[in-house]
């Protein structure tokens, strides 16, 4: 009787211990939500200049919010239109250079642990008419902010 009682609590544990999460409670915020943390990369934005940028990504089910600094001087800019659907990511930044808007536009896919994509940067100048330019960015998870421009 108490083998049978010792066999049945043995069944028990490593039914438990073989269900995802259950070791520490539940899904690790990483797992549940993965793109939450800071994030840098670095992206070709015009001809010969290479812009360092950085997140501080807020993932909350598939809405994402944040900060993001694009450029060296850049400031905390607020993310807006983020959106997470599984393992993609979309938002947007916008800020005022030089006088012009400018509005970032990115998409990516989590992949091995970066996220790889596409950035449309739209321009509109002083006659009010928007360039919107095409760039492919990949980020990865940071601890200290922008990374080295290569």
């Amino acid at each position: 009787m108490v083998a049978r009682f010792l066999g049945i609590c043995f069944l028990m544990m490593m039914a438990l211990s073989s269900t995802p999460g259950a070791s520490s409670g539940g899904p690790t915020t990483q797992q549940s939500n993965p793109f939450t943390g800071e994030w840098a990369w670095a992206f070709d934005f015009t001809p010969g200049l290479v812009v360092g940028a950085s997140a501080k990504f807020i993932q909350k089910g598939d809405k994402l919010s944040g900060t993001a600094e694009i450029g060296e001087h850049s400031r905390a800019l607020r993310i807006t239109n983020g959106k997470v659907d599984g393992d993609k990511i979309s938002f947007e930044v916008s800020d005022v250079r030089d006088d012009l808007p400018l509005t970032l536009k990115f998409s990516g896919v989590l992949v091995d642990g970066k996220i790889k994509g596409n950035v449309q940067v739209l321009v509109t100048n002083q006659d009010g008419k928007t360039t919107k330019t095409d760039k492919d960015w990949t980020a990865e998870r940071s601890q200290v902010g922008q990374p080295e421009p290569k």
